[in-house]
């Protein structure tokens, strides 16, 4: 606001006053008069002396007289505001002052929606951090159970495992042992069944007879086999050695199904002499025969069997011709 609307302002504020005071008092001319003398003794001049070149006061009869004075004083404040009226950049001044007033509080109002934005803004994003940590916690927890029981079912996993080795290597030995007994109840048994001494006499040759058998239930195949026979002292007092044959494979080879039989015959290389069946009574000498078979079994496995039988000895001159196996030299190799 100028300085002379505030002015101007200040005088009708000042009438109004004045007026209202010295009518309310009861003001009246004898009192305008003490007023005005008052007024010359603390100026030292009378009130109707004037300066030069000032207005002279116009005078209105129908108001008090210290009324008229303050009218005057107002009328002369107001023609001094007009005769001096402020300047055209004072005034410039002022209206940019309250323009930059007004955009301020414009932009003051629009900050404060910024800030309350900004708080809005502030307290969302606060909110979604906690919530991002809430998460992130039940997520962690989640996990520490995800590995508890990822390492419970690894264990479980593992004794499974171990549980299903043994079971396996139940299984695989139950299987050897199924194959093993299947094996042996259905592969071939080819062994010695009797053997038996013929012509027992002075002057005579005695034949041995050694029985084959195949005691299995599958097929013998490639059998051969070879005895031999002798006369020595008993118990007996030389060594049980192979012979040697001109086939390097031992001659022919045959077949024994289950439950057959083969005969071999061995005949004494000499007529017997009295002093052999003296002494076989007696009980000092015996016929020794000892053999040998190998072949092959169903399952592909070779087989060998080494047989040794006597007649004589402690059993003496036998009608019957009967030959008993030995302690020894009676060997089976599966």
């Amino acid at each position: 606001m100028s300085l002379g609307n505030r002015l101007r302002q200040l005088a009708v504020r000042g009438y109004l006053t004045a007026g209202v005071v010295l009518l309310t008092a009861g003001v009246g001319p004898c009192d305008a008069q003490t007023l005005d003398q008052q007024n010359d003794s603390k100026t030292g001049q009378p009130n109707s002396t004037r300066e030069e070149g000032q207005p002279e006061s116009r005078a209105d009869p129908s108001y008090p007289l210290a009324i008229q004075n303050l009218l005057n004083r107002i009328v002369h404040a107001l023609e001094a505001a007009n005769a001096n009226p402020e300047p055209q950049e004072e005034r410039d001044r002022a209206r940019k002052d309250v323009d930059a007033q007004i955009d301020m509080a414009i932009w003051n109002k629009g900050m404060f929606w910024v800030a309350v934005v900004q708080a809005v803004l502030t307290a969302a994003g606060l909110l979604l951090i906690w919530w991002t940590l809430v998460q992130t916690r039940r997520a962690a927890n989640f996990a520490g159970d995800a590995a508890k029981a990822s390492v419970a079912a690894v264990a479980a996993a593992e004794r499974a495992n171990a549980i299903a080795a043994k079971a396996n290597t139940a299984v695989l030995k139950s299987v050897r042992v199924t194959e093993a007994t299947a094996e042996r109840q259905l592969r071939a048994y080819v062994l010695p069944d009797s053997a038996h001494i013929h012509n027992i006499g002075v002057g005579t040759t005695p034949i041995a007879t050694v029985v084959i058998k195949n005691f299995g239930n599958t097929p013998a195949r490639d059998m051969y086999c070879w005895a031999q026979i002798h006369i020595a002292n008993y118990p007996a007092g030389f060594e049980f050695t192979a012979p040697v044959f001109d086939d390097p494979d031992g001659g022919s080879r045959s077949t024994l199904g289950p439950g057959s039989q083969h005969d071999i015959e061995i005949p004494c290389g000499r007529e017997l002499a009295e002093i052999d069946v003296a002494a076989i009574g007696a009980k000092h000498a015996a016929f020794w025969v000892h053999g040998h078979v190998d072949y092959v079994d169903a399952f592909g496995e070779k087989r060998t069997t080494d047989f040794r039988f006597v007649y004589g000895g402690r059993s003496g001159l036998s009608p019957l011709g009967v030959m008993v196996s030995c302690r020894e030299g009676n060997t089976t190799y599966t």
